[in-house]
Order: C-alpha cells, then sequence, then structure tokens
C-alpha cells in the first residue's frame, strides 16, 4: 500500500479537560501545511465539549513516508496540574 486517504480528523469529545489539542501533518520530519489556507496545524481543539471536526474534500493523501503528529496537555480535573500523554 503506497497510499492513504484521510476524509476527516475530529479530536474524541471525553472527562478529561484538554488545555490543548492540535494534529500536524509530517512529510517525513518536516511540518507541512494541511489545515485552513494552508496552515501547518490541521487541527487545534481547546474545548473538550465541543470538538471541532476537519473534514478533507477532497482527501488529504498521506504517502509512505508521511503521517500525523498529535500534541496535547491536559488538567487532570483534581488539581488543576498538568499532565501529558505519552
Amino acid at each position: 500500500m503506497t497510499e492513504q486517504r484521510l476524509y476527516q480528523l475530529v479530536r474524541q469529545q471525553g472527562p478529561v479537560r484538554d488545555r490543548t489539542f492540535t494534529i500536524e501533518f509530517l512529510d517525513g520530519r518536516t511540518v507541512v501545511g494541511c489545515g485552513p489556507q494552508g496552515a501547518t496545524t490541521c487541527l487545534t481543539a481547546t474545548d473538550y465539549a465541543h470538538p471541532p471536526q476537519i473534514p478533507f474534500e477532497p482527501p488529504l493523501l498521506v504517502n509512505v513516508g508521511q503521517g500525523l503528529r498529535y500534541t496535547c496537555t491536559h488538567a487532570n480535573g483534581a488539581d488543576g496540574r498538568e499532565i501529558k500523554m505519552g
């Protein structure tokens, strides 16, 4: 398989309150544009209750050597301190 088609990105809704959640598109190790008007971030979410949905029309082609990277920080709800996934 040489390529995949990406039709939509969405951050899952959940009980852990995100501070920030972002998805970037990588060509090798280089971040390339994929968001609205060529923005380098494909998706940015700061509202865990109403996460954005980013459709790709036509679908975004992801070739061998390309991929997605997500970054997020959370407040765990107990004492407000940040935790990181990964």
